[in-house]
């Protein structure tokens, strides 16, 4: 690595161990957060960001909006936001130093792969003609029949 360049993400390769080590014991002890998620509807909204989704309004679409709330992220932000209209997902990001790119990948990621396992047929695709809203910025959306 030379100096100009950054280390942007490392991430772990492999199995987890049935046993813990002292210092893996030890950060998750001092990490309590790690494992708290943002509800649903604070995450989700139907037709506009004045209204949550609810996971019975989600439909089809609950368990690949689930894979993106457990997804992980940065000191655990989940900066993503999702607004469901007809025919359309459009993902969102409250935009925050460094991380937010890799985290909303990690998030779309989790989405699609979830879609294709449950057989969900759509596709990625940026619209023109949707633009950022107050704090959050238009990222993509998904598109399905």
């Amino acid at each position: 690595m030379n100096n100009n360049e950054k280390l942007r993400i490392v991430s772990p390769v492999g199995y987890a161990s049935d046993r813990k080590r002292f210092l893996e014991k030890y950060i998750v002890r001092a990490d309590k957060n790690h494992t708290s998620r943002k509800p649903f509807g604070e995450l989700f909204f139907n037709k506009n960001f004045g209204t949550p989704l609810t996971e019975s309004a989600a439909g089809i679409f609950l368990k690949p909006l689930e894979m993106v709330r457990l997804a992980p992220s940065a000191n655990n932000k989940q900066e993503w936001r999702v607004l469901l209209e007809d025919k359309a997902l459009h993902f969102y990001k409250k935009p925050y130093p460094m991380f937010d790119t890799i985290d909303m990948g990690i998030a779309l990621c989790h989405f699609e792969l979830t879609c294709r396992e449950l057989k969900i047929d759509g596709r990625f695709e940026v619209l023109n003609d949707l633009s950022d809203y107050n704090e959050k910025k238009y990222v993509i959306s998904w598109i399905y029949n």
